[in-house]
């Protein structure tokens, strides 16, 4: 058995994949909203007896490995080896020699990084860091908290360097991970993937006891695009809070890091930010993964306010249930926190759906030009909705607050032009892979085929599908061994291929269930489907030796082949 198949039998994809979703159980399978793509209606189905997952929205499919590379973004080795360490597999892809005198780029990357945040740590802790250390303090934040997301502090000279040297770090290491020793004076934040490696770090310059010749500009500074930091797709703080908003079935998203430190500091745990970059699709789909809900706390100037609005949209599309804070007397979530942390869970569980927050924000009093202007921006929400029943309920709501007839604010809606989502795209009807579905019901169900006829005439695209077919047309010649021979048959795939022939099992597992004779009839189909492409083929073969026994002026040779082709075809 190798590494790959002896981690499938000691993890039940079932249990590993309810880590992530909740799983509904829908017959002998279990459901969930994809997390790979936007939907409202669960179309991801889980099979325990496979040990496979399929999405009938997007067409994601595999088994536990390849769904745990997916949800982490994880290469295939780097998936195995941590799979490996959880399930007490040793997993070697070279010697030990050769592992020792070639790391992988990821691998040299989290080495600078780790090397580089061991001493920031240090240095928050000694004189140079006294003035960082009191900021932080000043900030009404814990020691433990301190500890936990390994806050640290860049001094303004180049000790660190000198480390990386003595270290052995070469200059083109430096380079792939972004040069952390350009932080100058900076409270440094370490900014962790959702593994826990430290990716990337955020620095705020510290105004008191700025160096001369050190510039306090910018306020932030970030690594820049790395291998493995990516700003679009790294929340700060995901690796902390991932439980939490498991557990809580929801995520918060503030604006900084300091806002994120503060809000675990005051007990609530499931709170992220972006790192140094406006909200993207790409965030949004790393909350997915974890829940549905999420609620924006973001500044109440009025840039973060926009923030919060254009984040709302981009949200409701990817099919999120979105709430907004509305944080009185206080700028942000961290200068709450600051004042009375006590404050905060309420905060949170007060928030607001998006229309009535706009309208909570506009006030009580309106006149005509402000209805408008609330119309107009709550129906950008609405619009934005893929439920047709929270779509109806807005515009009631909408119709009472401004006093207006329903219809007149549905006759609004129909004039905001909403972009096509990618909900709309990923609903199209994927196209199957005949020959993929045509082997996976003979392998997997061979009591419903039973007694069917399995022609010779059938054209594959590869040999390795024709060889394939070989012997599972061998297996059927005694039906009373066949099942156990066509599990021989399966176990023999190449894991790729695997994958492929259980993701289409799961939809056949579903058609079955729901009408089985339909479900042999399509299989028919795609059978004669088959049939028909190779008899295609052998006219294509037979029209071209006919042709060249026409040119040569050999009739009897051309008879002969036309007799052949007519034999061929019956």
């Amino acid at each position: 058995m190798d590494t790959a198949q002896e981690i499938k039998k000691r993890l039940d994809i079932t249990d590993f994949i309810r880590e992530y979703l909740q799983l509904k159980k829908v017959g002998i399978n279990y459901s969930a909203p994809c997390p790979f793509h936007e939907e409202k209606t669960p179309s991801f189905m889980v099979s325990p007896e496979r040990q496979s997952f399929r999405c009938f929205g997007c067409g994601e499919s595999g088994d536990v490995i390849s769904f745990y590379q997916k949800i982490e973004g994880l290469s295939f080795p780097e998936a195995l080896k941590l799979l490996g360490e959880r399930t007490g597999v040793e997993v070697r892809f070279k010697s030990k020699e050769a592992t020792a005198k070639e790391r992988t780029v990821r691998d040299k990357i989290f080495r600078v990084n780790l090397l580089a945040a061991k001493y920031f740590k240090m240095m928050l802790r000694k004189k140079e860091g006294r003035l960082a250390l009191d900021y932080l303090h000043g900030r009404k934040l814990s020691d433990q908290t301190i500890e936990n997301f390994k806050v640290g502090f860049a001094p303004s000279d180049t000790k660190l360097r000198v480390i990386f040297s003595k270290m052995k770090v070469s200059e083109s290491d430096l380079a792939l991970a972004g040069h952390p020793e350009r932080f100058r004076h900076r409270i440094i934040f370490p900014i962790f993937d959702t593994l826990g490696n430290i990716v990337g770090f955020s620095g705020r310059i510290m105004e008191a006891g700025l160096p001369q010749g050190v510039s306090p500009h910018p306020k932030y500074l970030n690594t820049p695009e790395t291998p493995v930091f990516h700003k679009s797709r790294i929340l700060y703080g995901i690796n902390f809070a991932k439980q939490a908003i498991r557990q809580k079935k929801r995520a918060i998203l503030v604006e900084g890091q300091m806002d994120v430190l503060l809000s675990h500091d005051a007990g609530v745990k499931e709170v992220v930010a972006s790192s140094g970059t406006a909200l993207t699709d790409e965030h949004l789909k790393i909350l997915r993964r974890y829940g549905r809900d999420v609620i924006f706390a973001f500044d109440e100037d009025e840039a973060g306010q926009k923030a919060a609005l254009s984040a709302t949209q981009m949200a409701l599309r990817q099919g999120l249930e979105v709430k907004l804070t509305i944080i009185k007397k206080y700028k942000d979530i961290g200068e709450l926190v600051e004042h009375d942390r006590n404050l905060l869970p309420a905060i949170f569980d007060d928030a607001l759906s998006p229309v009535e927050y706009l309208v909570a924000r506009a006030g009580a009093k309106l006149d005509a030009k402000g209805k408008k202007e609330l119309v107009n921006q709550a129906l950008l929400f609405v619009s934005a909705m893929l439920d047709e029943v929270e779509k109806s309920h807005y515009i009631g709501y909408l119709a009472k607050v401004v006093a207006v007839p329903e219809v007149t604010i549905e006759k609004a809606l129909l004039k905001i032009k909403e972009k096509p989502s990618s909900q709309k795209q990923n609903e199209q009807p994927l196209e199957l892979d005949w020959e993929i579905e045509f082997m996976a019901f003979l392998i997997n169900f061979p009591q419903i085929v039973n007694g069917l006829t399995l022609d010779e005439g059938i054209e594959f695209a590869t040999k390795e599908y024709e060889g394939i077919y070989t012997k599972v047309r061998k297996c059927y010649a005694d039906l009373s061994s066949a099942k156990n021979k066509l599990l021989k048959v399966k176990k023999d795939l190449s894991r790729e291929l695997l994958e492929k022939i259980d993701a289409s099992a799961l939809r056949w597992d579903q058609k079955i269930a729901e009408e089985k004779d339909e479900a042999f009839q399509e299989f028919i189909s795609i059978k004669a489907r088959l049939a028909s492409r190779g008899r295609e083929k052998v006219k294509q073969d037979f029209a071209q030796m006919i042709a060249q026994a026409e040119s040569s002026g050999n009739i009897k040779k051309v008879r002969h082949l036309m007799n052949q082709l007519q034999k061929e075809l019956k």
